[in-house]
């Protein structure tokens, strides 16, 4: 070796050797004042063993402990009953002049599951076999809390609480969530909570959730829900001039009220009716180009806020609804609803159902009521939108309520109320019943517009959204904007 020459200590150490080798060594000592030189040879020298080191590092020379895992990394003590030895160990690689040298008993840390340690003992000059251990996160993770909530006829939501002390949780597909034996998941997340939609009404369902740590390991909960019965409203009431309607897909059709297949409110397919001012084919389609108006029937029901009540915001809170009769039962006749708040805060916990008020008019109980499906305009209009105001603050103008046309937009109250009380009186082109105590058409309440938009919100029988607002800058009925609170656009969508 480079270091062995013309040294003049008496003694030198050979280094890198292989243990249990065969060397011969020669020592060349140089010349004396005379010139001599001198040489001597030491055969069969045999290099010893140093502790060989046990592959899985758990007995033998080398020994490691367990891994303690600590915000998902572990450390790991490297030991060894080999007297005047220490450690040599790198992660993930065996590379020479890369080891790094500790002590007997110290730890290895921030490791992560599936790296791998390779250790091998060393006397300071030489080293024995290399060994390994894999670091392995064996352990599932944790659900400390599990539960199901706002079980509805076609909802339910299961949220949960998840930890992993070892490796941690996975960072992505943490969660899978099944429904039944489906072999699928319905949705796979990284969020602790999920809604499953699309139930049926009155089904028991088994719910699954597979949460899954970075090692793969997977802890599986479950928990069985029974969706909401289905209470359907009373039947719509229809007078003279009402004529049911129903959408196929492509128009609007006349359809027989006894057959009992024009609405489901279950399928949010409310029930649809046209006056006796509109016109229709020879097949009962409607002719949209007729002047007509349409109206939606809202049933008795009463509500439920189950957040968000009275907490301000831009977001409207969950509303439960239960279709009643006038004597406030639901169809299976066990429970009685209230018509007034029992308290503030309803129910204190937000658990109690009302009666909405729009249900009540003037004393009397009402299964429900016609409102108009689009803002109102009137029999001036064509079906070409009219963008004019003039001429239409006047009462001999009746009311229209179809797509497509332009709103009443310029009319004074007492105008616009006695164009709507008007609409049944005699000779009247809707073909309503005259008689008030049938038929009573006036301008919509704040509360009757309240209970639409709590039916159509975010109930189950709605879109589940606000109502938007119609920002259609030619003020044409039947249209919506980009938003909730959309204002001024020239492109909408019409419906």
């Amino acid at each position: 070796p480079t270091g062995a020459n013309n040294i003049a200590k008496n003694k030198y150490t050979f280094t890198n050797l292989t243990q249990t080798t065969n060397y011969t060594v020669r020592v060349t000592v140089n010349g004396d004042n005379a010139g001599n030189t001198g040489t001597a040879t030491l055969g069969n020298i045999t290099t010893a063993a140093v502790g060989e080191a046990t592959p899985g590092l758990e007995t033998g020379s080398i020994i490691a402990s367990n891994p303690e895992w600590s915000n998902g990394q572990a450390s790991i003590t490297l030991s060894t009953e080999v007297d005047d030895m220490q450690i040599q160990y790198q992660v993930d690689n065996t590379v020479e002049n890369s080891w790094k040298t500790i002590k007997s008993g110290n730890s290895v840390s921030g490791l992560n599951h599936a790296q791998t340690v390779y250790a091998r003992l060393y006397d300071g000059n030489n080293y024995g076999n290399y060994a390994s251990i894999m670091i392995t996160d064996s352990k599932a993770p944790v659900i400390s809390k599990f539960s199901t909530s706002n079980v509805t006829m076609t909802k339910a939501t299961v949220t949960l609480t998840a930890s992993d002390n070892e490796s941690g949780l996975a960072k992505s597909d943490t969660y899978k969530y099944y429904l039944n034996d489906e072999s699928m998941p319905r949705a796979t997340s990284t969020n602790n909570s999920y809604t499953f939609s699309g139930l049926n009404n009155g089904t028991t369902y088994t719910i699954k959730v597979v949460t899954t740590d970075i090692a793969g390991n997977e802890t599986i909960k479950t928990a069985n829900i029974t969706t909401v019965e289905d209470v359907l409203p009373e039947a719509p009431e229809l007078s003279d001039g009402m004529i049911p309607v129903k959408w196929n897909g492509d128009n609007w059709i006349k359809v027989d009220w006894n057959e009992g297949e024009w609405y489901d409110y279950a399928k949010k397919e409310w029930a649809n009716i046209v006056l006796g001012d509109a016109k229709f084919n020879s097949n009962g389609i409607l002719d949209e180009n007729s002047a007509y108006s349409m109206l939606v029937w809202v049933p008795r029901y009463a509500y439920q806020i189950t957040s968000q009540y009275h907490t301000g915001g831009d977001k409207a809170g969950n509303i439960n609804i239960v279709f009643i009769d006038t004597d406030n039962k639901d169809k299976t006749g066990e429970k009685t609803y209230s018509t007034t708040y029992p308290g503030t805060n309803i129910g204190g916990g937000m658990n109690d159902y009302v009666v909405h008020p729009a249900f009540n008019y003037g004393g009397i109980a009402l299964n429900g009521f016609w409102v108009g499906k689009y803002e109102t305009s009137h029999t001036g209009c064509t079906t070409v939108p009219s963008t004019g105001t003039s001429g239409t603050n006047v009462t001999t103008l009746k009311p229209m309520i179809k797509a497509g046309v332009t709103s009443w937009k310029n009319i004074q109250v007492s105008n616009i109320f006695t164009v709507c009380t008007n609409m049944n009186s005699s000779g009247n082109i809707y073909g309503l019943d005259t008689q008030d105590s049938v038929v009573d058409p006036h301008m919509m309440k704040n509360s009757e517009w309240g209970a639409v938009a709590y039916l159509s919100q975010n109930s189950v029988y709605g879109k589940g959204e606000e109502v938007w607002n119609n920002s259609n800058t030619s003020f044409l009925t039947g249209n919506a904007g980009s938003g909730v609170n959309a204002a001024k656009e020239t492109n909408t969508d019409s419906y």
